[in-house]
């Protein structure tokens, strides 16, 4: 990842986690909150963002109007400040890695 992208991140508490030194893909943390991403030729592409559960990373699903965390094994109710937060982190992800050109929320 360039320079600038990593100081961005870095300013809005999101912490990359390489998977491995020849993979494509990393994790973008901001405890509770984490989504993959992976390099393309374009640019950063990230997956669905969601919070870190003991059963990995759980996200969004909406029921009628009721919104839950959901991973294999693990569901819960999502709270309107954790909505919240996870629609933060995912639009600070996208301020850092989509245009490093634009100023940080």
């Amino acid at each position: 990842m360039d320079p600038e992208r990593l100081r961005r991140l870095a300013e809005l508490g999101i912490e990359p986690l390489s998977l491995d030194s020849r993979s494509r893909h990393i994790y973008l943390v901001r405890a509770p909150y984490a989504a993959m991403a992976e390099r393309h030729e374009s640019g950063w592409r990230t997956g669905s963002a969601g919070r870190i559960t003991d059963r990995g990373l759980a996200v969004i699903v909406w029921r009628e109007q009721t919104a839950w965390f959901t991973a294999r094994g693990f569901e819960e109710q999502a709270t309107p400040a954790e909505i919240a937060g996870l629609r933060q982190f995912q639009a600070d992800l996208a301020a850092a890695l989509h245009d490093a050109s634009a100023p940080l929320p």
